[in-house]
């Protein structure tokens, strides 16, 4: 894994500690970790752009999903960046066009769109493009599968200890 990934994984996990805390984010401590967040969602989004690494471009879909389906006081993730948003999705059609996405990422892709289908459909039509891949096995995942992978390792090993 990058060194970058890692670093970012483990300035998530600080933040998801001050998160869970009552009454942080109705205090300065909460607009610090909005700016936090932001700034490594950014330097996700820039590290994506240099190397075109998949797991990058994973965590960036998870959390502008994420932000937009939970309230920031549970997420830690303020308002992004529209533009940088709208990019990022179009980096993901492109990929799902041609049919780049994995089955991990295919899974993830097809739970955040089954639960917010309007979020992605706000940039361009994915309906088209997912029902072209939607056929493809999907897969299970491991909790192991999850470690030093942020927020969204938390997300998906939290969704699979209820099962």
């Amino acid at each position: 894994m990058e060194k970058l990934l890692l670093k970012l994984s483990d300035a998530e996990n600080s933040l998801i500690i001050h998160i869970k805390k009552p009454d942080v984010v109705n205090t300065g401590v909460g607009m610090e970790i909005y700016n936090k967040y932001k700034e490594i969602y950014l330097q996700y989004s820039e590290f994506y752009k240099k190397t075109h690494n998949l797991e990058a471009l994973k965590r960036i879909i998870f959390i502008q999903w994420y932000a937009v389906v939970e309230p920031m006081t549970l997420t830690g993730i303020g308002e992004l960046d529209q533009d940088i948003e709208e990019e990022n999705l179009r980096h993901l059609y492109n990929l799902i066009i041609n049919k780049e996405v994995d089955k991990e990422f295919l899974t993830m892709i097809l739970h955040y769109y089954y639960i917010g289908d309007w979020y992605f459909n706000s940039f361009c039509d994915f309906s088209e493009a997912l029902n072209s891949i939607a056929k493809q096995e999907c897969t299970s995942f491991l909790v192991s599968q999850f470690k030093d992978r942020g927020q969204m390792g938390h997300y998906w090993n939290s969704l699979n200890s209820a099962h």
